[in-house]
């Protein structure tokens, strides 16, 4: 349960809490799910996971969830330029 107060401060500061990933399929739904507590604004970045990581993303992708798709593992910095951070959630505030 989120503590009285987090969301509405992560509303009011517009965070958006990117979460990078790879081949995380195992434990990523709860850490979703988690962060969606505090936040509607959550980046995947899915850097070209081979398990079912891609499936599992797929359940999330109507719910506020922006999923990118790195086909080929690049490492997640180079991942973050690939997407273009700057066209993400411009005016906000990223948390990782």
């Amino acid at each position: 349960m989120v503590p009285a107060g987090f969301r509405a401060l992560f509303e009011k500061n517009k965070v958006s809490v990117l979460i990078p990933t790879y081949n995380n399929a195992q434990t990523l739904s709860n850490v979703v799910s988690t962060v969606l507590e505090y936040t509607d604004q959550v980046i995947v970045v899915n850097d070209g996971s081979t398990d079912s990581t891609l499936q599992l993303l797929s359940h999330f992708h109507m719910r506020c969830v922006k999923v990118f798709n790195v086909h080929a593992r690049q490492g997640t910095i180079t991942s973050l330029v690939l997407i273009r951070m700057d066209n993400i959630m411009p005016g906000t505030c990223l948390c990782f």
